[in-house]
């Protein structure tokens, strides 16, 4: 008598469990979340170290003109550098004017600027040998007088 009372027990509960399990739950609407968008992962802009020349030419010649920089090897010898070789940025009252961006690994280098026609014929101006900018964001002026 007492299994069938304890199994009539067991399945009792179970049948309880079943009919909880069958019975709609209504529950509250959980209040809307604000959207916030994602925060952005900003990086600092990469700000090179460096400084610039800047190539003044009084009485610049019209035309096919170009500008070539050349650095002075121990040697004493003037290489180009073929990078930097380009017609003036502008021309204004007959002052030709050229900019070049010089990184920090070039400071203090001995430079000088040539002006030739198109050619390279025949240089129609050419700088005093100076330095490359030694700090950062300085620029070295170069005036030259061109024949």
């Amino acid at each position: 008598m007492k299994t069938i009372l304890v199994e009539l027990m067991v399945l009792g509960v179970m049948l309880l469990i079943a009919a909880l399990a069958l019975v709609p739950t209504t529950q509250a609407a959980l209040p809307p979340r604000p959207t916030v968008p994602p925060t952005p992962i900003v990086e600092p802009p990469y700000k090179p170290v460096g400084g610039w020349i800047e190539l003044r030419a009084q009485n610049a010649p019209g035309g096919n003109v170009w500008t070539i920089v050349q650095w002075q090897d121990a040697l004493q010898t003037w290489r180009d550098v073929v990078e930097w070789r380009g017609m003036f940025d502008e021309t204004r009252d007959a002052i030709g004017q050229k900019t070049w961006w010089v990184e920090q690994r070039d400071f203090g280098l001995r430079m000088r600027w040539l002006v030739y026609l198109e050619t390279r014929e025949q240089v129609v101006c050419e700088s005093q040998p100076f330095d490359a900018p030694r700090e950062n964001k300085q620029t070295v002026v170069v005036p030259v007088e061109c024949k």
